[in-house]
């Protein structure tokens, strides 16, 4: 879950949901090394499925006892957040185990700083090895190469960003692969432009709950249950 903290309200936003918008912007992406004709379908597919693994988490959120807020993607309890991955690919892998390998990729890259820690490593070898079983499984195709594989990943790893920088309303800029990232009024500029010069429509549903504590699980699920939606709009550009 995304929680965005805006006025009185906390806006909250699926992981899912979030996926499925940094699909679109990569799908909206005309330049560079992330469009490569042989993986781009894969790479595409995998960056609206990489949250797959949620579905079950978001479906039924819970509260921080420290803040008594829901807890958000970054400070859910990491039990949870090793449960995620593991589902996504498993879920993905009969149909399409090009993408199950991406989605792989996607948790090694986002906890191999975690790599010390016993229960991490446990999760990442599991993941290392699901990888290399689907890759293994479709001998490369589409990829041709571990570096083309890991190339089609950047595909993943920049549409999540440029999603979670216009989703959370994070107004820092960011560098990333040569470019520049900034959000400012719920326009997300790309520089150099990678849109060929057009305007990408950006939309997001969230819940719009009231900003307190929340005393118990069920107490937030019922201000869920009853919130008012919330489209959050915007425009993604060149500079």
């Amino acid at each position: 879950m995304i929680v965005r903290e805006q006025g009185a309200a906390l806006l909250l936003v699926t992981q899912p949901d979030h996926a499925a918008l940094a699909g679109q912007i990569m799908a909206a992406w005309r330049s560079g090394e992330f469009v490569r004709p042989e993986w781009r379908e894969a790479a595409l597919v995998a960056t609206r499925e990489h949250d797959n693994g949620w579905k079950e988490v978001d479906a039924h959120p819970t509260v921080s006892p420290a803040s008594g807020r829901p807890f958000d993607f970054i400070n859910i309890p990491a039990p949870v957040k090793r449960s995620i991955w593991p589902r996504a690919v498993v879920r993905l892998a009969p149909a399409r185990p090009d993408v199950a390998a991406l989605v792989a990729q996607h948790a090694l890259a986002l906890f191999d700083g975690f790599r010390e820690q016993d229960e991490w490593r446990e999760f990442l070898t599991r993941m290392e090895q699901a990888r290399d079983q689907h890759l293994a499984a479709i001998g490369l195709r589409p990829f041709g190469s571990r570096q083309e594989f890991l190339r089609a990943y950047r595909v993943i790893f920049m549409g999540d960003l440029l999603s979670l920088i216009f989703c959370c309303g994070w107004t820092r800029p960011f560098a990333e692969a040569g470019y520049h990232l900034a959000l400012r009024d719920e326009r997300l500029t790309v520089s150099p432009d990678p849109f060929g010069g057009a305007e990408v429509p950006l939309s997001i549903r969230s819940r719009a709950i009231a900003v307190r504590r929340y005393g118990s699980d069920d107490e937030l699920r019922d201000a869920i249950a009853t919130a008012e939606t919330f489209e959050i709009r915007g425009v993604a550009a060149g500079p």
